[in-house]
């Protein structure tokens, strides 16, 4: 399991991007994410997940916040 923060994602778009604890980043499609996760993620919100390879290089899968965004970390 990763652990890392919410580079950026679009919910009308439908992906985004987790920048990883070790600082790389890694693709997330909103069908990677766990089953009751809304699409409202923001830039900041610190998330866990499993990585996969997909066609185009690493991928974000089982997505779960771990804590919301607060003003200060945003």
């Amino acid at each position: 399991m990763n652990t890392g923060h919410i580079k950026w994602f679009s919910p009308s778009k439908g992906y985004g991007f987790i920048t990883k604890s070790d600082g790389t980043d890694v693709y997330v499609h909103y069908s990677g994410l766990s089953d009751g996760q809304d699409r409202k993620l923001r830039p900041s919100d610190e998330v866990m997940f499993d990585e996969e390879t997909g066609e185009k290089g690493p991928k974000a899968v089982n997505v779960r916040r771990v804590s919301e965004a607060t003003p200060e970390n945003t």
